[in-house]
């Protein structure tokens, strides 16, 4: 579980309103040696960037598309207008259970889009080929 701490380590900023869900995905990428951190929308992950340093930004942003509030695609947009190096540089992991729930020209360059149902190993590998590679993919689908 995130301690509140940050750390010099690689962490991911967990962007979901499913709390299962969340509670799911921590589980798993903190087994694989992840810190990670989430939020339960786009407006609470708005305010944990704002809040942290430069200096240890999260390696993933990985962002539910449908959420309260400030959902992935308005997320983004604020993101690339309040932050526009940090959205240019983070790579983003979108997930959705519609197909039709965001614009593939919405994510920046180095980032995945992966649909849900999503089985669990597909989520680790998304990550690690993301937040691992030096070389990330510059695509917008993960299939």
């Amino acid at each position: 579980m995130w301690s509140g701490t940050m750390r010099a380590e690689k962490w991911i900023l967990l962007v979901d309103d499913d709390a299962g869900f969340r509670d799911c995905v921590v589980e798993i990428l903190e087994g694989e040696g992840f810190y990670v951190r989430s939020a339960k929308d786009g407006k609470e992950a708005l305010k944990i960037l704002a809040d942290i340093s430069s200096n240890n930004l999260p390696a993933l942003i990985f962002l539910d598309a449908r959420m309260p509030n400030i959902n992935g695609q308005d997320f983004l947009h604020v993101l690339k207008k309040e932050q526009p190096n940090l959205a240019a540089s983070l790579p983003f992991l979108l997930c959705s259970a519609s197909k039709n729930s965001y614009a593939p020209e919405i994510l920046p360059p180095h980032s995945l889009y992966i649909q849900k149902p999503v089985d669990l190993e597909e989520i680790v590998s998304a990550v690690r080929t993301l937040v691992n590679s030096s070389n990330p993919p510059d695509q917008r689908s993960a299939s």
